[in-house]
This record gives structure tokens, C-alpha cells and sequence, in this order.
């Protein structure tokens, strides 16, 4: 793996990059990081080798899957607009996935 470095890096990125890497490095397992909604700070964090974005609603995904955390506890979390409780339902009738830059799809 490499550290990105290019003109207009700030030193906290690069630490962010050099921290992700050895993570990757050290547990040898895909690394999961709250991304901004910054396109280009998303992608490189995605060019690092194992490392996925995660947003927060993509985070449903991730706890469904490792933690068996259903739907009746997601509603808990009281969802204020219609279009959320539709993405919710839509994660749990799994219609969705996410992509490498943290967001929600349409499965094909």
C-alpha cells in the first residue's frame, strides 16, 4: 500500500491515510470509515486498499449484517421523514447495498 500524497494534501488527511493503512495492515481485515460527503476526500480514502466508506445510513447495512441488529430497534432511532423510513425498509427488504464510497444503490 501506499500513502497518497498530492498537491493540496493537508497534514490531516495524510495522517488519515497513513493511520488507515497500517489498520489495514495490522488487523489484515476491511476497514470501515465514516466518510465525508466530500466526493473527492471519499476517493482517496477509497484508493487506499482495503478501506470501504460508510455512511450513516449505509451503517444499517453493516449492523444488519454483523450484529443482527433488526428493524424494530432501527425504528427506535424515529425516523422524522417519510424518504428515511422508506430507505429503512428498503435496507431491511434488501433492495439496497452499498458502494465503496459509503452510499446506497439499487440492487441490479
Amino acid at each position: 500500500m501506499r500513502t497518497i500524497l498530492r498537491a493540496g494534501n493537508h497534514l490531516g488527511e495524510i495522517k488519515t491515510y497513513v493511520l488507515l493503512q497500517m489498520l489495514s495492515l495490522m488487523l489484515g481485515e476491511q476497514i470501515y470509515v465514516f466518510c465525508s460527503d466530500d466526493r473527492n476526500a471519499r476517493s482517496g480514502i477509497v484508493s487506499i486498499g482495503g478501506v470501504r466508506c460508510i455512511s450513516v445510513l449505509s451503517a444499517f447495512i453493516r449492523l444488519k449484517k454483523e450484529c443482527g441488529f433488526g428493524q424494530e430497534e432501527a425504528k427506535v432511532l424515529r425516523m422524522c421523514k417519510v424518504p428515511c423510513e422508506q430507505v429503512m425498509r428498503e435496507i431491511y427488504e434488501e433492495k439496497l447495498e452499498e458502494t465503496r464510497m459509503g452510499g446506497l444503490r439499487y440492487k441490479s
